[in-house]
């Protein structure tokens, strides 16, 4: 069906105190290419940094989920 969702497969990012994505763990896969594609766009990612109790900016680590949908042809 076109339009139709996979999602569910989570990956694990580390996000360093500018929101440059640092690592990357894949912690339930969805196969047929997903993953590396999931991979490969997550490294483009920017993030809000997260903030120390002091109000500086801390590493954090992360787990997201990729939600993809099928085109719609």
């Amino acid at each position: 069906e076109a339009g139709q969702r996979v999602q569910g497969f989570l990956h694990k990012l580390g996000i360093d105190r500018r929101g440059d994505v640092k690592s990357v763990r894949v912690l339930e896969k969805a196969g047929y290419g997903m993953d590396e594609e999931a991979v490969r766009v997550v490294w483009q990612y920017k993030f809000k940094p997260a903030k120390g109790r002091n109000g500086q900016p801390v590493d954090f680590v992360i787990t997201y989920n990729f939600t993809f949908r099928s085109p719609v042809q």
